[in-house]
């Protein structure tokens, strides 16, 4: 039998629609229905209006990124942590410029946010903070760009791009844990090689199992900004990674900050 294919919890919900045939956190259920019934008007017409834009932070100078790259040691595009997307850009780069860490954005936040004026919380601005988000951004950036391979393909063994949601779906799951809000649009660089099933296939799980491993992680300490990692998203995780998805995912160490 094809093992059961499963989803993270949060991204599961379809809004105002009956709710797909897959397990579901009911915390994490409750707490995306209370923020959908308190969004506003605004917010509701953009999920129709079309992808919402990057925040001001993330346009942050490409060499000042590279130069933040090399000190924190980080891969190349071709490697299993993946190249700096444009969100990654505001992580490696907004310390160095501002003197302060990564806004941590509420998950209701629409771009464009000004991160010079940013008055919210923020992940800690040092050296070793920063060298784990530069970290786990990579791995959960080139995690979100396996998705877009078929598995048959050496793209991840779960689902995550099928559903019809804009912005409450698995892939503003991941754009809250790379941001902290549902509404800053994921940017897929396709830094993902293709064409050689064992060689994409590794890139994919090695690159899902660092993800994983950052949720041990906490978000002061670089860790993803998004809801804890409950036991239906490590069971995805398993499937993801070739478990059938009746337990959890181990995790493996892979950061090195732990």
């Amino acid at each position: 039998l094809k093992p059961l294919r499963l989803r993270p919890s949060a991204a599961c919900l379809h809004l105002g629609k009956p709710l797909p045939k897959w397990p579901l956190s009911s915390v994490l259920a409750a707490a995306i229905s209370r923020a959908h019934r308190i969004m506003p008007a605004r917010s509701r017409a953009l999920r129709f209006a079309g992808l919402a834009s990057l925040p001001a932070f993330a346009t942050a100078n490409v060499a000042e990124v590279a130069r933040d790259a090399a000190v924190a040691d980080i891969p190349s595009c071709n490697s299993p942590a993946g190249c700096l997307s444009l969100l990654q850009h505001a992580s490696a780069a907004s310390g160095s410029r501002s003197g302060r860490g990564t806004p941590i954005l509420p998950r209701d936040t629409q771009p464009p946010v000004d991160e010079k004026a940013w008055t919210g919380p923020r992940v800690p601005d040092s050296p070793e903070v920063k060298r784990t988000e530069t970290f786990c951004l990579n791995a959960l950036q080139t995690s979100y760009e396996c998705h877009f391979i078929p598995d048959v393909f050496g793209g991840p063994q779960c689902e995550c791009m099928n559903d019809q949601e804009i912005y409450k779906s698995c892939g503003g799951w991941y754009a809250t844990q790379m941001t902290g809000s549902w509404y800053v649009k994921q940017h897929w660089l396709d830094s993902v090689p293709k064409g050689n099933f064992t060689e994409t296939r590794e890139i994919c799980d090695k690159a899902l199992q660092q993800a994983y491993d950052c949720f041990e992680i906490p978000v002061m300490a670089g860790g993803p900004k998004g809801d804890v990692c409950d036991e239906q998203c490590q069971k995805w995780y398993h499937t993801c990674l070739g478990g059938d998805g009746s337990v959890p995912q181990p995790h493996k160490g892979t950061v090195p900050s732990l």
